[in-house]
């Protein structure tokens, strides 16, 4: 069936990821990439940030410090927290020429925390 769609791209929220996976292969045929996106990264990042603040007023210590205990706690391989860029780079990569051949896949971007293979 032709949908008058072929060749588009979407990016759709993480909340509907059952939705999009599902989505993403039925529309493959039809020549539609859609990709999935974690929902909430800047809030996210906001309220870590203000967790953190209140963390080190309450310990007496720096924001950074409290910062890197909680990456080595979680021990993350690239040793810091992924930015807003980053995750950009991510999504824009995703909805290149380069990643049509990705379709219904998930990919987590957690600096290595996650040791998995699909």
């Amino acid at each position: 069936m032709d949908l008058g769609i072929k060749g588009r791209k979407a990016l759709v929220n993480g909340g509907s990821a059952g939705l999009g996976k599902g989505s993403a292969k039925a529309l493959a045929a039809e020549g539609v990439e859609l990709y999935i996106s974690a929902r909430g990264e800047e809030r996210l990042l906001a309220a870590a940030e203000e967790r953190f603040g209140a963390m080190a007023l309450e310990q007496g210590t720096t924001y950074e410090q409290v910062v890197q205990q909680w990456i080595d706690d979680w021990r993350i391989p690239a040793n810091k927290f992924g930015d807003i860029d980053e995750f950009g780079a991510i999504c824009a990569l995703f909805c290149s020429k380069q990643a049509n051949y990705i379709i219904g896949q998930s990919l987590v971007v957690d600096g290595g925390v996650t040791n998995s293979t699909f």
